[in-house]
């Protein structure tokens, strides 16, 4: 039996927390610093991931021309899109990659 069945807990989710193009940006922004530092691509990706759930997957697949069942492929765990993919995300979110790193 797990904790959530066992004792009546909730499962925490970041997206739930994510309600803002302003949350979202500073969220990805610490996310891909810490990308960049420990050389892990993962760790943006993973974020990037949580904040398209913010977004809402059907309302980026809109954004973006993409499908739901591939940004589900994109974004999940241990993936590698490709650069236009993030680039798409990214721009869908409002969020400036350029100005991220900075």
């Amino acid at each position: 039996m797990n904790a959530t069945k066992k004792y009546g807990v909730k499962s925490w989710d970041l997206a739930n927390f994510l309600y803002s193009e302003r949350l979202i940006q500073g969220y990805l922004a610490e996310a891909l610093k810490a990308s960049i530092e420990d050389n892990n691509p993962s760790l943006f990706i993973d974020a990037l991931s949580t904040a398209a759930r913010a977004y809402g997957m059907h309302n980026l697949a809109e954004a973006t021309g993409l499908d739901r069942a591939g940004l589900y492929r994109a974004l999940r765990s241990g993936s590698k899109p490709q650069f236009a993919t993030i680039i798409k995300i990214a721009h869908a979110l409002k969020v400036d990659l350029t100005s991220l790193a900075g």
